[in-house]
């Protein structure tokens, strides 16, 4: 405070100085560090209007053009730096309007920044800058949800010769992906097949495991099994897609009545590859649920990695394990809600008893009804 105090002084004292215009300099970037935007330009504008052909001007012209990019305003500097003599060249208005987008989208001002890069598109003179404003659009448009616009603006990237390998393979996948939200699977195959051609680059290898999920979701689970052992043993060096590759194959197994080889493919998949926060969420997921016939104690097999999972960690009695496998949401319910747990702990038994060799018919009912006894007794006090 003492500091502007200071250089407000000098500016008012010393008005027709250069030391009053070094002062208003300095206000501005006081201002600027106290985020008083409007009063930093203020100042600039003073020394760009009261000493126009200084190097201080210049400085302050060089000030204002960082805040007005940074604040979007790139035709209000256009015309402060006219009126100073100064006509901005194509380029340098380019750079200005991608920098405000580019700045707008890293800070997930999603509308703002495809307002910019629509702008830079209409506006620039060269094919480079009118590729980058494209490919930024169809990431807008993308992330905004608007997938008719993100799908044309992928086909123009699709169509263009000089587009690289990375970016065309990026718009391809954009497209893909907002065909299916909208509809239009048919399409959305046909990218993820071309793309998935190559399995060494991380849209090749998402594209894959998107065709199987595809063929998955379609009851397709011969064609899904097919492309998922084709596409782990194509080698691909993305292991996260890799393993997103072994889950989807696990559910394969299950749905397949291949149980065993489902728990394999998950317990191995638990060892060997752990640094990924959402997979492991996705392989506790599908383990299958254990529930103790005694205290009725409810827990996934991977949660036995150091323990029989025959037996129950609270009584030691014997575990049956079930045909269920439960989301975090639904395992969280049956520890929460009372009802749920008993609703679960019945279902289990009822499967349990009827599917047991050695009891015979007339005493399921009986041996049911013990159990469900035993629970309410557990669950309700």
């Amino acid at each position: 405070a003492k500091a502007i105090e200071t250089f407000d002084k000098i500016t008012q004292t010393y008005p027709n100085s250069v030391m009053a215009a070094k002062a208003y300099n300095e206000l501005g970037t006081l201002y600027s560090d106290g985020t008083q935007t409007q009063k930093a330009i203020d100042a600039y504008k003073a020394v760009v209007e009261k000493y126009p052909n200084s190097m201080e001007a210049q400085t302050a012209l060089s000030s204002l053009k960082d805040i007005y990019t940074e604040n979007g305003r790139i035709s209000e500097y256009a015309s402060i730096a006219s009126k100073a003599g100064k006509s901005l060249s194509p380029e340098e208005l380019d750079g200005m309007v991608l920098a405000a987008a580019k700045r707008g989208y890293d800070a997930g001002k999603l509308e703002q920044a495809i307002t910019y890069y629509k702008q830079l598109r209409e506006q620039t003179q060269t094919e480079d800058m009118r590729l980058v404003a494209t490919v930024g659009e169809m990431r807008c448009a993308y992330g905004l949800k608007r997938y008719d616009d993100a799908v044309r603006a992928a086909s123009d990237l699709i169509a263009d010769s000089k587009v690289g390998p990375e970016e065309k393979s990026e718009a391809m996948f954009v497209r893909a992906e907002s065909y299916y939200v909208t509809g239009k699977p048919a399409e959305a195959v046909a990218d993820w097949q071309t793309l998935s051609a190559d399995s060494r680059t991380e849209y090749g290898a998402q594209a894959n495991v998107r065709l199987a999920e595809y063929a998955f979701n379609t009851n397709q689970y011969k064609a899904a099994e097919d492309l998922l052992v084709k596409f782990i043993d194509s080698g691909t060096p993305h292991a996260y897609w890799l393993a997103r590759g072994f889950i989807l194959l696990a559910d394969v197994y299950n749905k397949t009545d291949r149980q065993v080889e489902a728990e394999q493919y998950l317990l191995s998949l638990k060892s060997n590859y752990s640094e990924n926060e959402e997979i492991n969420k996705m392989i506790e997921e599908r383990m299958p649920v254990f529930v103790c016939r005694c205290c009725g104690n409810i827990i996934r097999a991977v949660a036995f990695e150091e323990y029989d999972i025959y037996k129950c960690r609270i009584c030691n009695s014997e575990m049956i394990k079930t045909k269920y496998s439960l989301s975090d949401s639904e395992y969280d319910d049956i520890y929460s809600d009372s009802r749920k747990s008993f609703d679960f702990r019945s279902d289990i038994f009822s499967e349990y008893v009827q599917g047991n060799q050695f009891y015979d018919n007339s005493m399921h009912k009986k041996r049911l009804d013990e159990e469900n006894k035993h629970f309410e007794k557990w669950v309700y006090g």
